[in-house]
Formats: structure tokens, sequence, C-alpha cells
């Protein structure tokens, strides 16, 4: 069961949502509203800061108890938290289709503003094995740029595509990061400085890459398929009808292995095995998920798995959570499941027809001619082909292709 919940009634933009400690210790959690306003909740904040927000009417901030928000005049592509420079506090980075807006969120100040001609997609703030500090990494419609802690430019790439996701995480496994890319011509590209070292497509547009431990990270594509890979072989991969909105790493059941944490469209939370893909938590939350994120919320030393609903509904799950107790949702999800099952079975035996034909076989070929693949399917006497489903990665769009075979005469 959760750890704890909260509501904080705001409908929050899917896929843009952050945790951080802005004074250094105290975690918030941080999201893009429908408005395009950035939402700062700190639960444990104090009342005495008050009087530091009337000491600044210049700041953007705007606090009204444990809730702030930020006015920005442009809509809000990223965000993104994380510490640059000496200073240990984090910060926030907030992106626009023309702009990038480092923000000092307990000083209510503006660290730098930058014009990024390419725009602004994508943010992530990481350590780059060749460079010697902590940098934020934006990505644009066909470029990476790196900024250090006063918005200068230290490295900039051309990507050939628009960027869609960052992560930054030990690929070679020589204690060195490696800067890890996806696009939306369904590429994942690994970058060691200005060379592409690594790279693999997809099905689909690349949405979320997250990076785990022993160089493995997962992937997510828009057609509802996660999956991980590892030191670029791909260990498995799974697909939904619902899309991923956002995929981390988490040890919630506390052995001490982290597992690959999925939230979906739907609205469910996933925990699986990085290694085989296997479901070991599930969650349902009532409206979609907008993000997820870890976050010491209730300030017992580590941090908690908090997710995130686009009605902007809130739970947290401490490391060594069971589903000894199944969440409601998740209770009336199976039981309408068997209940289809169930009522699939008995339409079945209601149309029930003498079984003429028992013995009969479909036969099914598939040969290679002139750089195509050719699927036969031919069935037994007395029978139709109504319809054939063919799946197949990499070939049709969606990965499926249903065809329709007209109806022989005489039938």
């Amino acid at each position: 069961m959760a750890a704890f919940s909260l509501n904080i009634q705001k409908h929050i933009e899917s896929g843009l949502v952050a945790s951080g400690k802005f004074d250094g210790s105290h975690a918030c959690l941080t999201a893009v509203t429908s408005g395009g306003n950035i939402l700062v909740h700190s639960p444990h904040r104090q009342p005495q800061i008050k009087n530091n927000d009337s000491e600044q009417p210049d700041g953007r901030l705007s606090w009204s108890g444990e809730l702030a928000e930020l006015q920005i005049d442009s809509q809000v592509t990223a965000i993104c938290t994380g510490h640059l420079g000496e200073d240990e506090r984090d910060i926030l980075l907030i992106g626009t289709a023309t702009h990038i807006l480092a923000y000092h969120v307990e000083d209510n100040a503006d660290i730098f503003y930058k014009e990024m001609t390419d725009g602004v997609l994508y943010i992530t703030i990481g350590k780059l094995g060749w460079l010697s500090d902590q940098v934020a990494v934006v990505g644009g419609n066909s470029s990476i740029t790196v900024l250090d802690s006063k918005g200068i430019e230290i490295f900039w790439t051309v990507v050939g595509d628009i960027v869609t996701s960052i992560a930054i995480f030990d690929f070679e496994g020589d204690h060195e990061n490696e800067l890890l890319i996806g696009t939306k011509d369904f590429e994942i590209k690994l970058l060691k400085e200005d060379a592409i070292v690594w790279d693999t497509k997809e099905t689909a547009s690349i949405t979320a890459l997250a990076g785990l431990s022993n160089k493995q990270f997962a992937y997510a594509v828009g057609n509802g398929t996660i999956g991980v890979y590892e030191g670029g072989q791909r260990l498995w991969r799974v697909k939904s009808k619902h899309r991923a909105v956002s995929i981390r790493n988490f040890d919630i059941n506390g052995d001490g292995v982290l597992e690959l944490i999925t939230g979906w469209s739907s609205g469910k939370v996933d925990a699986r095995s990085c290694n085989t893909g296997d479901v070991i938590f599930k969650i349902q939350l009532s409206t979609g998920v907008a993000g997820i994120v870890e976050a010491d919320y209730r300030r017992q030393g580590r941090p908690d798995l908090v997710a995130v609903s686009i009605s902007g509904e809130v739970r947290g799950y401490a490391p060594g959570t069971t589903m000894d107790a199944p969440e409601p949702g998740e209770i009336m999800r199976e039981l309408m499941s068997k209940k289809q099952a169930l009522q699939m079975e008995l339409r079945q035996r209601a149309a029930s027809v003498p079984n003429m034909y028992h013995h009969t076989k479909l036969a099914v070929s598939l040969i290679s001619a002139r750089g195509a693949a050719r699927l036969g399917v031919a069935a037994g006497p007395g029978l139709l082909v109504h319809c054939a489903i063919v799946f197949a990665e990499g070939v049709f769009e969606g990965e499926t292709l249903v065809a329709h075979p007209n109806k022989p005469q005489g039938f």
C-alpha cells in the first residue's frame, strides 16, 4: 500500500514532472500545469519562509501555503532539476520553444536565461566522462547542446533529427558516463564527445530512456513498447496498447536490486525485473500517469517512489513495498478481465456446432524472393480464412499487418 497520498488539485501535463531539493535538504515536487505554469509543492515548507517571499517582490515564484506557481510566458516543453557548480542546492531548468531558463527556487531568482535557436525539447543534468563538472544537456530539433552552471555553451553537436529523450550513464562499464539520446526517427545513439560509438533503430519514435545498472538501459517507444538493452544487446521487450509516459530505476521490493519502473497513460504503474521483464509490482492510479520521480517526501532518510497522475493525485511507495493488498482499481480490473473471459467462453459454447472439420489443417508457408518475404496461408476443404494477423518487428507500421481476404465465389 501507499506510504502516503495527497492531491494537489491541479491538472498536470504528461511527462513534465520532476523533484528536487531546492534548499539542499527538503524534497519538493515540480510539475507543469495545463495553463503552462510551473507548480512547486513543498510539504515541509516553513511558515517563516514567507518573509523571504515578501522581500523579493520581483521574483517569478508566488507561494500560497505548500504550493507555489512560477509564471512562464511561453509554453513549457521540458523541465529538469539538479545541481550545477559548487552549490549543492538543486536548481530548476525550464525549456520552451526558444529559450532555456535556469531558476533558483529557494532564492526566487533567475540564474541564467539563454536563447536556444534549435529549441528545447528535453533537458537532463549529469556528469559526462569527458567533462570535469556537472552540466546541463539540452536536446533540440536537430542538435545536442551542453551548458555549464552559468549557461555558457561548452559543447554542441548535430544529431540529425528531433531529440526526444536523453540519458547520461555508464554504457561501457568503464566508470565514465556516455550520452545516450533517442530521436523521433526511431534511433537510439550513444555519444562519446562528438563521436557516435553505438546506435540502433527501433520500431517507433523513442519517447523515454533511463540508465539502469551493469551497462543496462531501458527505453520506451511511441507504439507502447518498452524494453532493456545491456551492452548494446536487447535483453527483452514487451508491448502494451497504452503509452509509456515515464520510466526510471528504483528498488521497489527492497532486495537491493534495481527494478524498471514504468508509468503508463492508462494510470498503471508497474515494476519489472531489469533482466527478464517479469512484473513484480503494479498499482493503478485513477487517471493517466503524468510522471514518476524519487523523493524523500516523508524525510525518512531515503527516497520513496512517487507517482503523479494528470489529475494531480500523488502517491508515494517506500522501498520494500509488496502487492499483498491490491489497490481497489487493480481488483476491479482483475474482476472485469475474469468477467470478459467467462462471457467469451459462454458465447463460444452457445455458438458451438458439430465439429465436422476436426482433422482439417491450416497450411502456412514463408519464403523469400527478390528481397521480399512471401507469406501464404491455406485452409482445408470447407473452411475459410476470414482474417490473418501478422506481427513483425520493423516491417509494418505499428509492427502489425491485418489482412481480410475476399470471400471466394461459391460460398
